[in-house]
């Protein structure tokens, strides 16, 4: 049976470990408190070493009254250390290889193709997209059009099987035994020890106490696997949603700001559109008078050119009469041949006086110049209504169209609207004008 033993000095320490036999005296089994001997080692209690084990006792009796009163306690403490201290290995080994594999999924998704979203961060992203940075556009590009991260899986080996194990499965707990003692510790001692663990139960306790230890291990590695993989790829699931949204969110907001900078009005004032529309209907209204201007010009001309049109022939049908008589005249008296000078003035104030001329200015007066006026009047424009692509520029208009191109939004088509100019029918007015005109010359020429 085993013993361990105490040294007697330290010197002689370290003779002993190299000696098969003990030289001490045994004063505790390995498996209990109890001295050799005490009333717990059987029912011979009492009796010294030498009677317990005197010759001529069969050694199955004086181990079997030795197995009666054994503790084994002791030696499932040492089985056990290997068992306990191994597991311990293993879920610190699987622990760190979970840190690692963290450590290594944060860096890879640090590496992904993102931006930095932000306060302040965030209209200087959507600046440089709308300004066509390159760099800033292709990762953008790459951010929308990402579905997904890859996620390489958590692994880790299965967890060993322990010492115990292997030296159950060997048959006995002898070598795990001497291995784990400490002090003298014979060979001898450790094959009594290892039979007295077995024959109390020992074996099968150990087996299943690392069986489940095993097992809960196992069953702990593998939910860790699952459960990091799970958290590295929601992870990852969440960086692609989190930069899409963040990206559109800040794109959207970047083309409403640009719309607003033209359509939102600062407060008592009026916007850039506003003041755009407002220009327009300014212009409309200057070219409505313009119009009108100068369709009264043109009525007033045309009336003004038939009136002295009239003027002169009947000024010209009175000079002719005015030299034929005098003509006549002048060879009635003294027979030559001789006409008096008249100044043209004098026949314009006789034509004004004539009653042909006043019937000339009634037609005008009566006839042709309320109905002339009356006809094809000056007819109203179009203002357009202005929106924000016609009245954003170029440049604005090339940094809004990136952005929304990024999201696939409709480009903007910037456009000038004119007005519609007031305008009227002139050739109603002459077709007009040629109608009182022979009535008015049929009064000059009578």
């Amino acid at each position: 049976m085993a013993f361990v033993g105490k040294p007697r000095n330290e010197e002689q320490y370290g003779k002993l470990m190299g000696m098969i036999q003990p030289e001490t005296t045994p004063a505790k089994r390995v498996g209990t408190d109890a001295p050799v001997g005490s009333v717990a080692a059987g029912p011979k209690a009492g009796q010294t070493a030498e009677e317990f084990t005197k010759a001529g006792a069969a050694p199955g009796g004086a181990f079997k009254r030795q197995l009666e009163g054994a503790n084994i306690g002791g030696i499932t403490r040492l089985a056990e250390q290997p068992l306990l201290r191994e597991a311990g290995q293993e879920a610190t080994r699987v622990a760190q290889e979970g840190i690692g594999y963290k450590t290594g999924q944060e860096k890879y998704l640090s590496e992904q193709p993102q931006f930095q979203f932000g306060e302040k961060e965030t209209p200087d992203v959507i600046k440089r997209l709308a300004e066509g940075d390159t760099g800033a556009t292709e990762t953008a590009q790459k951010i929308l059009q990402r579905t997904e991260i890859p996620v390489q899986e958590f692994t880790t080996a299965d967890i060993k099987e322990f010492t115990p194990m292997q030296a159950l499965r060997g048959g006995s707990v002898e070598s795990l035994l001497r291995k784990e003692a400490a002090g003298p510790y014979s060979t001898g001692m450790a094959g009594l020890d290892a039979l007295l663990f077995s024959k109390k139960g020992g074996a099968p306790a150990l087996a299943t106490k690392g069986a489940t230890l095993r097992a809960t291990e196992q069953a702990a590695a593998d939910a860790l696997e699952k459960s990091l993989t799970e958290e590295a790829r929601k992870k990852a699931s969440g960086l692609v949603e989190s930069q899409k949204t963040k990206l559109r969110g800040g794109v959207e907001t970047g083309l409403k700001g640009r719309e607003e900078a033209y359509t939102k009005a600062p407060e008592g004032q009026q916007s850039r559109l506003q003041q755009a529309q407002q220009a327009l209907y300014d212009d409309y209204v200057n070219r409505y008078k313009q119009t009108q201007d100068e369709r009264t010009q043109f009525i007033d001309k045309q009336i003004s050119d038939l009136r002295n049109e009239a003027l002169d022939t009947l000024m010209g049908r009175l000079q002719q009469a005015y030299y034929a008589d005098e003509e006549k005249r002048a060879r009635q008296t003294s027979g030559d041949y001789t006409i008096k000078s008249r100044p043209k003035e004098s026949f314009r104030q006789q034509a004004l006086q004539d009653s042909r001329m006043a019937d000339v200015e009634r037609e005008l007066t009566q006839f042709f110049d309320p109905t002339l006026r009356s006809t094809a009047q000056v007819q109203a424009g179009a203002i357009p209504r202005l929106g924000f692509s016609n009245v954003i520029t170029p440049e604005d208009a090339a940094q809004y169209n990136r952005l929304q191109a990024l999201i696939g939004g409709q480009a903007l088509k910037p456009e000038t609207l004119q007005i519609t100019p007031a305008s009227y029918d002139r050739a109603a007015l002459e077709g007009k004008l040629q109608q009182f005109k022979e009535l008015a010359m049929r009064h000059a020429k009578k």
